[in-house]
């Protein structure tokens, strides 16, 4: 076969695959859901309040945070409640309850987005929007 019968060939054969993937148009942005089912109360800064089931952040059952220079994974097990307020320059301060031990002040990107399972639905909230979190229990039911 001629090399100039090849070119509309593959033309055509590349045009056909290039609507085999959803080129993340039609996918859901939304995380998969962990396997930890971690359940609590979420409040925004309009104090609306939701009880939330499969609770996590970026499809994660922790948190990243900044103590002073340092990043730190926070695991949702080790956590009772984080008490959010402004801070600067695409960060939110969270003061930590932790379930042992003495509260921290840290720092998280206010633009991580943290989801869960109300009753009525999905939840997405980013970090700046948030006022407050309450974890119910330290160890969650494993989902099946």
């Amino acid at each position: 076969m001629p090399k100039k019968a090849l070119v509309p060939l593959l033309l055509i054969a590349a045009l056909a695959l290039l609507g085999m993937g959803d080129n993340g148009l039609t996918g859901s942005d939304t995380p998969r859901t962990p396997a930890k089912n971690f359940t609590g109360t979420v409040v925004d800064r309009s104090m609306t309040t939701l009880h939330v089931s499969h609770m996590h952040c970026e499809g994660k059952t922790s948190v990243k945070g900044y103590l002073g220079e340092m990043r730190i994974t926070l695991d949702f097990a080790k956590i009772k409640q984080v008490e959010f307020y402004p801070g600067t320059a695409g960060y939110t301060w969270g003061q930590v309850t932790f379930r042992e031990g003495e509260d921290k002040k840290l720092r998280f990107k206010s633009l991580a987005r943290c989801y869960g399972m109300a009753e009525m639905g999905q939840v997405m909230v980013r970090v700046k929007d948030l006022k407050r979190i309450t974890f119910d229990d330290q160890q969650p039911q494993q989902d099946q």
